[in-house]
């Protein structure tokens, strides 16, 4: 590529590039910081011998990415316009690239002859954490219907991150992979192992996790932060009395206790 100011008329271009803003200061030229319109100046300089200026059609903030960026500048060029593109592409820094670029109209304006712009935020609304939801009361646990599987459903965060969230569900669980495990201590403290790992996979993958479980002893609440970590694991305590919670056996499982036909069952023999 042909180096020093090129001979010829002046033409305006019209460039449509894309970033990550990662490494950036943002869009605009700033004093003593990495700005994308910088970088792509000092190229422009490099090719044409001269310096360039270079108008975008707004600015973005440090750290925010373009997917459609518009820019024009005024230059000769006498070779065709991909021959242009392509030497842009091979200068531009790493991570921004010139998608199109085309001749137009000197009273085209990139700010001014803008009709439209969309701006798209991700927020990241909460921490990978895990949400340990237990029913406990004292002397004994609450009970499985004590309202706090419902109240996961209603949880602020599962309707904030919309997908972002999952439950684990005690119940579900206990008709999965822990449908080995009865109520005595041994099986209740495996269940809330591997409810616990489960969790701790699935908050490392990124999810905010709430865990609906009943943890009757501080052992057992001790183990699933310890698998968890102190920091992402929150608990949340839902109170309602053995009898508040054989009102809301929607399984049957109070009557079946009633009847001997479970042993050790929460807030009777456990």
């Amino acid at each position: 590529m042909p180096k020093g100011k090129p001979a010829g008329e002046e033409k305006r271009w019209c460039c449509l590039c894309a970033y990550d803003g990662t490494d950036f200061a943002g869009w605009q030229k700033q004093p003593n910081r990495r700005a994308i319109q910088d970088k792509i100046e000092e190229v422009l300089k490099e090719i044409f011998g001269s310096r360039i200026r270079t108008i975008g059609s707004g600015r973005t903030d440090a750290g925010v990415h373009a997917k459609g960026q518009v820019f024009h500048f005024d230059a000769p060029w006498t070779h065709p316009e991909q021959s242009l593109l392509q030497a842009m592409r091979v200068n531009f820094p790493e991570g921004v690239r010139p998608i199109k670029l085309r001749q137009v109209s000197g009273d085209f304006h990139s700010l001014y002859s803008a009709t439209g712009k969309r701006y798209r935020y991700r927020a990241e609304v909460s921490k990978k954490v895990v949400c340990f939801q237990t029913s406990y009361g004292s002397p004994f646990v609450s009970g499985i219907y004590s309202g706090k599987c419902v109240a996961t459903q209603f949880h602020p965060e599962k309707s904030q991150t919309k997908g972002l969230s999952i439950i684990l569900d005690g119940d579900n669980l206990r008709s999965g992979i822990n449908t080995d495990l009865g109520f005595s201590d041994q099986d209740r403290r495996e269940n809330i192992r591997r409810t616990s790992e489960i969790a701790r996979i699935l908050k490392d993958s990124g999810l905010v996790v709430i865990v609906s479980c009943i943890t009757p002893l501080n052992e057992f609440r001790s183990i699933a932060k310890s698998i968890i970590s102190a920091e992402d694991y929150h608990e949340i305590f839902v109170k309602a009395s053995f009898e508040t919670c054989k009102t809301r056996d929607v399984k049957g499982l109070y009557a079946k206790a009633m009847n001997s036909e479970i042993e050790s069952f929460t807030g009777q023999k456990s």
